[in-house]
């Protein structure tokens, strides 16, 4: 059902997501985007939202139109489950990633950006350096042959 009701991503994942926390747009030298928390899962997993499936996920486009921005970082709450195994329910909050998950979006949401580990402002940070240019030409003729832009060694 997920992967039905949802916008398509580019590169396609075989996997719906459960929710999206945290969605902002946000402009980069290269391009725009969008951010938001998810995880992915294809059916009933039987588990909580927990930092093991938590990813911060980036889509955008670049200002010429050219190139597909699609990222997926590690990302991890302190108080969110480190596995669908972990034991230590007491004292964390536990959302199962079955329901769609509207409940873990909106305690996503409440969650200082820095809460995060990484937080949202590093990953920001790193896209924003992020230079994406045609660059040269690559072909490969055979797995013995270098690319055509490496040097000889």
């Amino acid at each position: 059902m997920l992967h039905d009701t949802q916008l398509a991503e580019v590169p396609w994942m075989n996997a719906g997501r459960c929710f999206h926390g945290k969605l902002r747009g946000r402009s980069f030298p290269w391009g725009d985007a969008v951010l938001f928390l998810t995880s992915y899962v294809q059916g009933k997993t039987g588990g909580p939202v927990n930092n093991d499936m938590l990813v911060l996920v980036a889509q955008g486009l670049t200002r010429d139109g050219r190139y597909a921005v699609n990222a997926r970082f590690e990302i991890h709450h302190p108080e969110l489950p480190d596995s669908s195994w972990d034991e230590r329910r007491r004292g964390l909050a536990v959302f199962s990633i079955d329901d769609e998950c509207e409940e873990a979006e909106r305690w996503l949401d409440q969650q200082p950006d820095d809460a995060f580990e990484p937080a949202f402002a590093q990953y920001e940070q790193f896209l924003a350096s992020l230079v994406i240019s045609p660059g040269p030409p690559v072909s490969r003729k055979s797995a013995d042959t270098p690319l055509a832009a490496d040097p000889p060694s």
